[in-house]
Order: C-alpha cells, then sequence, then structure tokens
C-alpha cells in the first residue's frame, strides 16, 4: 500500500496552463473543465498500484523570502505582465479546495509560511509515510528520491538522481533559476540589467576535479563597474561561502524551520477528514461530471480504498 502525494499548487498551474480548452488568459477561463482535469489527475494516480492515501500539500507565503528578499521575486512581475486574473484564480482554486476537503477522502495540508515542499519534504524526512510517491515535475524534490518515488507528470516516468549530496551541492552552487536564487559567485545587489557572473556545472567539476573548492568558497570575490568617466557606478564584494550557505538553506528540505516541520506532523497526523463515504455521490452530482456519474460504482470503489 503507497501514500501518494502533490504538490497541489505545481499542479493546479500545470492543469490551468496545460491545456488549451481551459483557454486561462481569456476574459473567462473553463474553470469547470480545470477542475475536473485537476481531479482526473489526482484520480489516474490511484491506478498506478495500490493507495492508501492522498495528501495535497498547499504553498503558504513562505520563510524563504525573509531569509532571502530575491527568492522567486522574479514572479511576481510575470504574473504582472500576464493576462490571467490570478485574484479570481485564487477564489476559484479556494472554492475548489473546500470542495474536496468537504467531499473527497484527501489530505489537503497548509502550514503557516510553509511551502509545499516543506511539508512534503518533512513528512518523508521524518518517515511519516510508508512507500510514498510525490507527483511533482519540480526538480526540487529529486533531494527525495533516496527515500521515496519522484513522478514526473510530463516525462510520465519515476525520476532519480544517483547521488543526492551530489544534486544539492551542485544546485546550491549554480542557484537555481526558477527562483531566483543567484550562483554564489553573484551578489544580492546585482545590478539587474547586468548578466550575472556565470558559474555552472563544469566550473564546479574543474575545482573539485583540482581539489580547489574550499579554496574557492573562502576566497571574497570583488566587483566594481566604471562608467564612461571611469566614475565607479557599482562596487560589491561576495564571499561564495556565505552564499553557499544561504542557497543551501533555501533549497535543502532539512532545513525548513523546526516549527513549520512540527506543525505539519502535527496535521498530517491528527488530520481530520470531513468527507465520508456517503458524501461522495455528492460532489460528482455538484460538479456535474457526467462521465463520473455513469460510472460511479467504479469511481466511488476506487475511492473508498481511501477510507
Amino acid at each position: 500500500m503507497s501514500t501518494i502525494m502533490f504538490d497541489f499548487e505545481n499542479l493546479a498551474l500545470r492543469c490551468f496552463y496545460g491545456n488549451s480548452d481551459v483557454e486561462p488568459e481569456s476574459e473567462c477561463p473553463n474553470y469547470d473543465y480545470w477542475e475536473y482535469i485537476t481531479f482526473n489527475s489526482i484520480y489516474r494516480m490511484l491506478f498506478k498500484e495500490r493507495i492508501h492515501e492522498v495528501v495535497l500539500a498547499l504553498d503558504s507565503n513562505s520563510w524563504r523570502k525573509i531569509v532571502y528578499p530575491h527568492y522567486k521575486a522574479h514572479r511576481k512581475k510575470k504574473k504582472e505582465e500576464s493576462k490571467v486574473n490570478w485574484n479570481l484564480y485564487a477564489e476559484k482554486k479556494q472554492a475548489f479546495l473546500n470542495k474536496v476537503q468537504e467531499y473527497l477522502p484527501f489530505k489537503v495540508i497548509s502550514v503557516n509560511r510553509a511551502e509545499a515542499d516543506d511539508i512534503l519534504g518533512t513528512l518523508i524526512n521524518h518517515k511519516k509515510t510508508e512507500n510514498a510517491i510525490i507527483v511533482s515535475m519540480d526538480a526540487d524534490y529529486l533531494q527525495l528520491s533516496d527515500k521515496c518515488r519522484i513522478y514526473s507528470p510530463i516525462k510520465k516516468e519515476y525520476v532519480k538522481v544517483s547521488n543526492v549530496e551530489k544534486f544539492l551541492l551542485y544546485t546550491s552552487l549554480c542557484g537555481q533559476k526558477k527562483d531566483n536564487i543567484f550562483n554564489v559567485k553573484t551578489p544580492w545587489d546585482w545590478p539587474e540589467e547586468r548578466k550575472k557572473p556565470p558559474f555552472g556545472e563544469k566550473g564546479i567539476d574543474k575545482l573539485i576535479l583540482n581539489d580547489e573548492l574550499d579554496k574557492f568558497l573562502d576566497t571574497p570575490i570583488e566587483y566594481e563597474f566604471k562608467d564612461e568617466e571611469e566614475k565607479v557606478i557599482y562596487a560589491s564584494k561576495v564571499l561564495p561561502r556565505e552564499m553557499y550557505n544561504i542557497n543551501r538553506k533555501l533549497i535543502d528540505f532539512t532545513f525548513t524551520p523546526k516549527v513549520m516541520a512540527d506543525k505539519t506532523i502535527d496535521t498530517y497526523e491528527n488530520y481530520n477528514m470531513n468527507s465520508s463515504p456517503d458524501k461522495l455521490y455528492e460532489f460528482f452530482r455538484i460538479q456535474n461530471w457526467k462521465e463520473a456519474l455513469e460510472n460511479f460504482t467504479q469511481v466511488e470503489s476506487k475511492l473508498l480504498e481511501l477510507y
């Protein structure tokens, strides 16, 4: 028997943008269809093997933005440039989650200041679930691939890394463009209009091969830019080890603050399921999903395995 776990924010956005019939940037996106494909993405995974539990982990305002002010800052600009009505999206998502919690046997877990990966990382690292499968296309979960299975809904296969410590080391050194985490050679006040100093896997490989990684990390790097009149317009200094330590804290799930980890475990272990088997039909009646209603016996049978 397995527990299947979803980074719900990842799932919701993938279903929102990943199907042209939803028309996410239109004036009236098809949220009814979005709800259907979001549910169906979860439901289909129940047939992978014998599943006895479904966990949906939600995002909250992240503690990482306090540690690192640039964290995901670029996403705000992208949202502002998008045609999507994000306030409406948030309302529709919450309304759907309310119905899920009321009628379906899924554990929906949210912890203040924690992201979905903090929640799932905590449950896996503290061994609170057995034979767990995480469904997400977020590469951050690969750090858990020695403790659980990671299923990529894009590749439609299980993914893993052979060396988790190497993955965390390289990712913390290189930074993450997707979350706006700078590489260790880039100061926080780096001018936005300038290309960041390059630093990638080949550079790390060379440092390790020559046994120079520690020397590199402990050697300050200074930057200075001048204008045409030789006037200094930017000057900064960075110590790569300090940047590495911060990046590692942002990326490595074992650094999730204890208060959030404790709350996650408490919420999971003492979860109060609002739904009951006799509510299942009502959910599909409200949703008016004809295919599910016509095949309700099969759908009900599979969902009853979660009670």
